[in-house]
């Protein structure tokens, strides 16, 4: 993790560097990458005398990510977001962009299971029952929609089931072992 968030950061800064609002700190960038590419002098100074410092820097460079908008367009960026929401825990966010998906692409894999996921892990099992079955009529050789389709069937994972069919739960998760 320590990894992706040097290299998250070094790409937020070039960011802030290259389309943020101050022209000091761009030319500073690029004078700093115009020096190593002519003379090779890795030790050129980033920070002339003049320079307000790095904490003035850091601040500039956090209030322009900050007011960075996310602005999802595309059905991959959709996509993205929603998956990314999901690993965060934040389920309805993730079901919202999947939704989007659904509208903007229709026959992007994978995207029926996230929705019954998220509806599944929300409590919400009958929303979670159509999305189950159209990925299971979507890639009938994916396991995972008929996984979760036996576990709310069964009432495994919810503390007072409105119903339980076994024999459903049974022949749903033989068919995912399978």
């Amino acid at each position: 993790l320590d990894g992706y968030l040097h290299y998250s950061t070094a790409w937020a800064l070039t960011w802030y560097f290259i389309e943020g609002p101050n022209e000091e700190d761009r030319e500073r960038y690029l004078d700093y990458f115009r020096g190593l590419c002519e003379d090779g002098d890795r030790a050129a100074p980033f920070a002339p005398k003049d320079w307000d410092g790095w904490e003035a820097l850091e601040e500039r460079w956090k209030a322009f990510v900050v007011a960075i908008a996310v602005e999802p367009k595309s059905a991959d960026d959709h996509l993205i977001l929603a998956a990314n929401l999901r690993d965060e825990g934040d389920l309805e966010g993730a079901q919202t962009h999947y939704q989007k998906v659904l509208e903007l692409a229709p026959n992007t894999p994978d995207v029926r299971y996230w929705l019954g996921y998220c509806c599944k892990r929300q409590g919400d099992y009958d929303g979670a029952r159509p999305h189950l079955l159209a990925a299971m009529k979507d890639d009938p050789q994916n396991p995972r929609p008929v996984y979760l389709l036996a576990r709310i069937e069964s009432g495994l994972d919810q503390k007072e089931p409105a119903s339980q069919d076994f024999v459903l739960a049974l022949g749903l998760a033989q068919k995912a072992s399978a």
